[in-house]
């Protein structure tokens, strides 16, 4: 098993946070991944909730939502 390397950067003051994670699997599935709103309730916070896309705009400035509820 390779070892993912994970670095988050946030600064005071500011609302944004930058997350860098290595994953083990083509690019373009990730991205697949990380933006297609049928694949996010999949894999998107924890396993107990369940996860509604309410809004997903991936281009720069766009803003999603996601909302957790009890299963």
């Amino acid at each position: 098993m390779t070892a993912h390397t994970t670095t988050v950067h946030a600064e005071p003051g500011t609302q944004e946070i930058l997350i860098t994670r290595e994953f083990d699997a083509p690019r373009e599935l990730v991205f697949k991944a990380c933006t297609d709103p049928q694949l996010i309730p999949q894999w998107w916070g924890p396993r107990y909730l369940s996860t509604e896309v309410d809004k997903m705009d991936v281009r720069p400035g766009g803003q999603w939502r996601f909302l957790n509820r009890d299963a």
